[in-house]
Order: structure tokens, then C-alpha cells, then sequence
């Protein structure tokens, strides 16, 4: 290969001098580097493309030491993205982002609401992540859908119990899953099983997770409306247990995302 002209290698040690450890390049140490390359007679143009690409293989080291460790998560490549303008596609393979949002769709069915949002699941993790946002959101559609009778199952099962924090942990669950994927109600054999779970759940929720969960339990018309009138009147079923945070970073459920 060609060898580099002395002016591009020293530009090329002045911006690791000048990253230093922190990888950063903030606004003066960028000045800097223009005022050398002004001097060494390096175009703005090619000095951004250096810097630019010194940058990203700055970051892609860090991922790819992270990466080794099973220390890299979905969390930590937003920020990257957002703080460094991370380019996915280039640091990371597609493989790596396809488990890294599978395991997030799988942890926002699971610990709702508090890693929970609809939007971020459906369309903005996808574009960020690089990925097919039109296979990505029939992905979510999909888990979601199948979650929704085992998640409902789990709910009851907390209810029957009287675990008050459990059954609305699986409550959030089951309202993440209709909101990722509306679909049909789901099916239930005992009817006031289902009333008991709707009336404890509102009488602890936010409007719109009430709102969902009607839709999922199919509940509606005037049953709902009168259900709802119990609810208003602190009448009806309450669990009776003090809710333990669950599904809400020990803040109550009234913190919801949804």
C-alpha cells in the first residue's frame, strides 16, 4: 500500500494525542486540530474525514471490548449513538443488533412498565439499530401476541394468590404486550376472575394502562361503564396487599410509562 504523506501521519497522531483516553474530541481540541492541519496544509474536508474516522474506531474498540465481556448493552450503544454520532451499521454486525433488540423486546414483556414504550419498540430502536423496521415491528407483533394468553394466565394465577405486587407486575406485562399488538381480546373462562383483575388493577393504574386492559380482557359497553363506577367509588374488588413497586423502579405504579 501506498505510504501515507508525513503531514497525514502527524495529523493522525495529533488526534489521538488529542483524544486522549476519553475518545472525545469537545469543541477547543477540534480548533486545535484544524489550526495543525491549516498548518500542514490538510483540507478541512480530508481533516474531518480523519478525525471522523479516528472517532469511530475509537468507539468501535470500545464496543468490541465491552462486546468480549457481555458488558455491552442496548442502553449504553443509544447513548454511544447519541453522544458520538455512533454509526451501528459500521461497528456493530447485524447479528449482534438482532439479539440486542430481541432480548430488549423480551425484557420490555416482562418488566413493564418501567422498560416499556411502544414507539421506541416499534420504530425508533429499529431505525437506530440499523434494522428493518417493517420485519422488526412484525417481530414485536408477533412475541406480543404470543405472550398475551400465558401472560394473562400468569396473572390470574398471582390473583387467585392474593400477591398483590405480582398480579400487577403480569398486569403491565399483559397491557405492554395490546399495546405493541392491539389484536383480540383474550379469551377467559370465568368472568369475575377477570372483573376482579380489571377493578384491582384500575384502582392502581394510569387511565390509559386501564384503558388497555379493558381491550385485552374484552371487557366493554355498559359492564365496563359500571365497572368502572365501582372503581370511581373505591367500590368493587382491591387487592389487598401493599404494592412492592413492582414493574415501576419502586415508585408506584402511578409512574408508568403508559
Amino acid at each position: 500500500r501506498e505510504e501515507e504523506p508525513m503531514s497525514t501521519e502527524r495529523f493522525k497522531s495529533a488526534i489521538k494525542k488529542e483524544m486522549g483516553i476519553s475518545g472525545r474530541l469537545p469543541d477547543e481540541k477540534k480548533s486545535t486540530l484544524y489550526e495543525y492541519a491549516e498548518q500542514w496544509s490538510i483540507s478541512k474536508e480530508d481533516a474531518d474525514k480523519m478525525i471522523e474516522e479516528a472517532l469511530s474506531a475509537k468507539v468501535a474498540d470500545e464496543l468490541k471490548t465491552q462486546m468480549s465481556s457481555g458488558d455491552l448493552t442496548l442502553d449504553q450503544v443509544r447513548a454511544m449513538k447519541k453522544e458520538k454520532d455512533l454509526d451501528v451499521n459500521t461497528v456493530l454486525d447485524i447479528g449482534t443488533r438482532d439479539r440486542m433488540f430481541l432480548k430488549h423486546v423480551e425484557t420490555s414483556f416482562t418488566e413493564a412498565p418501567a422498560n416499556f414504550d411502544a414507539e421506541d419498540l416499534l420504530k425508533t430502536i429499529p431505525e437506530e439499530l440499523g434494522l428493518d423496521v417493517s420485519k422488526a415491528s412484525k417481530l414485536v407483533k408477533k412475541l406480543a401476541d404470543d405472550r398475551k394468553r400465558p401472560t394473562l394466565i400468569q396473572a390470574v394465577s398471582m390473583l387467585r394468590q392474593k400477591k398483590k405486587a405480582e398480579t400487577m407486575q403480569a398486569a403491565y406485562n399483559l397491557v405492554a404486550c395490546h399495546l405493541s399488538d392491539a389484536g383480540d381480546a383474550v379469551a377467559w373462562p370465568n368472568t369475575s376472575e377477570i372483573e376482579d383483575l380489571y377493578v384491582g388493577f384500575a384502582k392502581e393504574a394510569t387511565p390509559a394502562s386501564t384503558e388497555a386492559m379493558a381491550s385485552v380482557l374484552g371487557i366493554e359497553g355498559s359492564r365496563l361503564a359500571e365497572l368502572d363506577g365501582l372503581v370511581s367509588s373505591g367500590g368493587g374488588y382491591a387487592f389487598e396487599e401493599d404494592l412492592a413497586g413492582a414493574g415501576s423502579g419502586g415508585e408506584g405504579p402511578k409512574k408508568a410509562l403508559f
